[in-house]
This record gives structure tokens, C-alpha cells and sequence, in this order.
């Protein structure tokens, strides 16, 4: 029960953040969004490396490089989360963040049917109507767009595979995603050098662009170590429907404070989406609360 509820607060707080990372993309613009990632992953190496120290859990790098299993399955976490961050980044900075909005709500969809083929997680009728009422609203939304939105199916098929890999790996939260920046860093390290050599890097401009871009790892490790605590902890039906916290704060961010535009069909299609994650919270809710009685009535 503790575990549950500390990987539900974990996961609220990854996807708030990631919620609102949107504004600090803006902020950072102006630079490609190859030496946006790269910095990611360059400052995302040196901060979990700092934590690993300063937990003496330096260890655990060399335990998971010895198990092939879980070393292999981390690469190839490493390859969908650097894609997933380049094609978000892209579209943050070429203002398409309702898109990103639309692909992050997509994505639970795609954990809730992996969390139920993998690893044989069964939902109640009542997630089951939510999981329909979400797709509707999705598919309406696609309808909508009048064209393929590949920017949204990325993201979430991508997404939805790392989760699984990260649940399969079973990795330590820290010790797993330095692994990850450690295959990604090979590649950063050349861009930076190749960008800087070449005159197009925007680390090296001013100050200011320097600092925003040596904030990449915080806003990059952060979130990651949430959601990777998270998905060890709850279900991944559950981890799904949280995952609607970030869109939603996107899309308020995308409409009101970046000003793209809004029909009313998107708008339905947002508000089924919306009616989907209040009814499967409330069947949540209400198995915790039978859960919690039932514990209650058992003699000690």
C-alpha cells in the first residue's frame, strides 16, 4: 500500500513537470533542437552521476552493465527516450505543442494495452468504458487534424515502450537512466564538438544562453527519475491514465499562454478525453477506499 502511494505521487508530480516543460523549451528556442538534446543528455550524465555519489550507489552501474538482460533492455530504453525527446523538442520550438498535447494523450492508451499484453494487468468495467470513451475522444481528434498526426503517434508509441522496457528492466530509478545518458553521450558529445567547430552552437553565445542550456539536465533527470520510481511501484494501467496530467497542462499552455488555435471539435474531443481520466480516477478511488476497509476488517 505505501509503495502504491508513493509511486502515485511520483508519477503526478513526473507528469506536472513535464506539463510544463513546454516553457522552458520556448525559452531555449532559438537553439536546434540537436544541441537542445545533446545538452540533455550531457548535463542529465553529470547530475545523476553526482547523485550515484552522493548516495554511494556507484555500484549499481556495474551491477547492471554485468547483467546483460537488463543492460540490453536499457539501450534500447536509451534509443525511444532520445527519439521521444528530439521529435517533442522539435515541435515545442516550431510551435506545435497542442500536437505534443494530443500525442502524451494518446500515450496511456498505448501503456494501458501494454500494461494488459505484457504483463496481464486486468481492468475493471469501469476502466474498460473510460479506456472507450478516451479512444473516441482520440479518434475524433484525428478526424479533426485531416491529416496523419505523426508528431503525436511518435511521441506516444514511443513513450508507451519505454514505460514497458523500464517496468521489464527492473532497473534501480538513478542507476537506469545514467546507463541510458551514457549510451545517448557518445553521440551529444560529438554534435556539441561538430556544432562548435562549425559555428552554430548557441551554448557559447552568451551567458544567459549557456545557463539555460546547463539546466537541461535538471529539467530532463528530474521527471525521469519520478516516473521510472513510479513505474516500478503501480500498475501500468494506472501509470497510464496519470499520464493525462501532462497533456492537459500542455494543452492549457499551448491555448492560453502560447495562443494556438482551438475549433470546437478539438475541444470535444479534449473534453471526452478529460470525462475518461475523471471516471477512471473515481473507479480508482473507489477500489482503494474497498481495499482499505477490507484491510481494516482483518483481525491482526
Amino acid at each position: 500500500m505505501a509503495a502504491s502511494r508513493t509511486g502515485t505521487l511520483c508519477a503526478i508530480s513526473a507528469f506536472v513537470w513535464w506539463g510544463l516543460s513546454p516553457i522552458y523549451f520556448k525559452q531555449i528556442g532559438h537553439a536546434s533542437s540537436f544541441e537542445i538534446i545533446s545538452h540533455r543528455v550531457i548535463w542529465s550524465v553529470l547530475l545523476l552521476t553526482l547523485v550515484l555519489v552522493i548516495q554511494k550507489q556507484l555500484h549499481t552501474l556495474k551491477e547492471i552493465i554485468n547483467d546483460r538482460r537488463k543492460l540490453l533492455l536499457l539501450v534500447g530504453g536509451a534509443m525511444l527516450i532520445g527519439g521521444n525527446w528530439l521529435i517533442f523538442i522539435w515541435a515545442v520550438t516550431n510551435g506545435q505543442i497542442l500536437e505534443t498535447s494530443l500525442g502524451y494523450f494518446i500515450t496511456p492508451l498505448v501503456t494501458v494495452l501494454f500494461g494488459f499484453m505484457l504483463f496481464r494487468e486486468e481492468l475493471s468495467q469501469a476502466q474498460w468504458i473510460a479506456v472507450s470513451i478516451a479512444c473516441l475522444g482520440v479518434v475524433i481528434e484525428l478526424i479533426q487534424l485531416g491529416r496523419l498526426p505523426w508528431i503525436a503517434l511518435i511521441l506516444a508509441t514511443s513513450f508507451a515502450c519505454y514505460g514497458a522496457i523500464r517496468k521489464k528492466a527492473q532497473a534501480p530509478a538513478v542507476a537506469g537512466l545514467t546507463v541510458e545518458t551514457l549510451v545517448l553521450l557518445p553521440v551529444a558529445l560529438t554534435y556539441c564538438l561538430y556544432s562548435n567547430f562549425t559555428s552554430q552552437t548557441v551554448f557559447t553565445s552568451s551567458f544567459y544562453n549557456g545557463f539555460m542550456l546547463s539546466l537541461a539536465g535538471v529539467v530532463t533527470t528530474i521527471p525521469l527519475l519520478l516516473f521510472t520510481a513510479a513505474a516500478t511501484r503501480i500498475p501500468l494501467s494506472t501509470l497510464g491514465f496519470i499520464q493525462y496530467i501532462g497533456p492537459t497542462f500542455t494543452f492549457f499552455l499551448a491555448i492560453v499562454v502560447y495562443h494556438e488555435p482551438l475549433s470546437l471539435t478539438r475541444l470535444f474531443s479534449f473534453s471526452l478525453i478529460w470525462f475518461a481520466l475523471a471516471l477512471f480516477t473515481l473507479d480508482g478511488w473507489n477500489r482503494l477506499r474497498k481495499q482499505r476497509k477490507t484491510s481494516a476488517s482483518l483481525p491482526e
